[in-house]
């Protein structure tokens, strides 16, 4: 979206209004999208470049979120020194969606580097099968209900039959 310099406030107005409907609408659909929910959504579309439409998504301290997100969204993640004076391990990702900018990160302690195995090894499983942990979990109990079969989650968690003769902590089927 462009505007011309010479253009009226109404008009600039308009279109910053445009601008953030549209960055807001990417980053409802970010957040729909995205296996692990973020820690915080930004949007951002300034009068001055209301062209420039942006959505920052942040999960704290969790590559394994910046992952997931990247995933959903078909683009790669970036892991790098935070700066030159502090190491910590900056996770990232770019991607336009419908022409919106987004942008996301994580800032992981230094002392957690073992958290890069765990990251490497959800990543590993869901791009063997194409599937995250949680879309699986999600298509086996709607595929339960469609087949009749009654389930019930328990408020720890816990997926049980009521009718008693399947329990999923001894790994009945």
């Amino acid at each position: 979206m462009s505007i011309d310099s010479n253009a009226g406030p109404a008009a600039v107005a308009d279109a910053q209004l445009r601008g953030h409907l549209a960055a807001l609408a990417v980053a409802e659909q970010v957040i729909r999208t995205c296996p692990q929910l973020p820690d915080s959504v930004t949007t951002e579309c300034h009068s001055w470049s209301t062209g420039s439409r942006v959505v920052q998504v942040y999960f704290h301290s969790s590559k394994i979120g910046v992952a997931a997100l990247a995933r959903a969204l078909a683009v790669r993640t970036t892991t790098e020194p935070h700066s030159t004076t502090d190491p910590r391990p900056y996770t990232s990702l770019e991607a336009v969606v419908d022409g919106v900018q987004v942008h996301a990160w994580t800032l992981t302690d230094a002392v957690e580097q073992s958290d890069d195995l765990l990251v490497e090894s959800a990543t590993a499983e869901v791009q063997a099968d194409g599937l995250c942990p949680w879309r699986r979990v999600t298509d086996t109990l709607n595929g339960l209900i469609a087949a009749g079969v009654p389930a019930h989650i328990e408020p720890d968690g816990h997926i049980s039959n009521p009718a008693g003769d399947a329990d999923s902590e001894r790994g009945d089927r």
